[in-house]
Formats: structure tokens, sequence, C-alpha cells
């Protein structure tokens, strides 16, 4: 991944895993930091390579988190049983239920978001890298 990064030249870089990084939830086991050596170990790459963001699913929620930096977002509840909506210590934004996301990117301004599934906004995050 490092080589990879090292090669990108792109405004903007978005990485995609299966579970966050970070938790989000009240299960430790639900993310990197189980094995917080290696998730640090390849955090660390990220913010070498100035990562916009990192999106996630795994957690049946939708969840917001800057760490170092970088927003990690969960997005992962569009028709499943929901998880536990995340403590406020854990995230920076959390909502249960179904919804979905829309990412627009304008230059280095990105925007996100998170609609339920009648279409009603219930959230709407902007940031820059």
């Amino acid at each position: 991944m490092d080589n990879d990064l090292t090669e990108n030249k792109k405004t903007n870089t978005f990485i995609f895993l299966h579970e966050p990084a970070f938790q989000m939830s009240q299960d430790k086991k639900d993310a990197l930091d189980a094995k917080p050596e290696e998730r640090d170990q390849f955090w660390n790459v990220l913010k070498k390579h100035n990562v916009t963001a990192v999106f996630n699913g795994h957690l049946h929620m939708i969840a917001r988190k800057q760490q170092d930096g970088i927003n990690q977002f969960v997005i992962g509840d569009t028709d499943s049983t929901a998880d536990d909506i995340p403590q406020k210590n854990l995230t920076d934004f959390g909502l249960t239920g179904h919804h979905y996301a829309m990412v627009s990117v304008t230059g280095n301004i990105i925007d996100v978001k998170i609609y339920s599934l009648d279409g009603n906004l219930e959230n709407d995050y902007s940031f820059s890298k």
C-alpha cells in the first residue's frame, strides 16, 4: 500500500475497507483496534500519504470519526439489523436505522450526505483536505 500511495498523484485519495480502523462501536473486536500495533502501522501509512478519507462497512450503523486529520466513515446499514448507536466518545456522529450515503467531490471539497431510505437528509458533512 505504501508503494501504491507513493505513486498516487491525485488530489483526493479514498480508501475502502470492510472493518473500521478505529473503534466506532462498543465492541472493540469490530475494528482494527483489536490489534493496535498493526492498526497504527497501517494508519501511519495513510497519514504519510495524506489520505482524504476512509470508508468502511461491517457495522450496521452510520458513523463518522476524524482521526489524525483523516475522516473515517462507516456506511453500513441499508437493509440489516442495526447495531446500537455509537457512544459519543467513539464517534463524532452516529446514527442507526436504514440509511445510505452520497459523496460528492468538487476540487478539494468533499461532501458526504446521509439519507434515510425515504430520501430525508439526515446529515450533511463537508470537509476539505
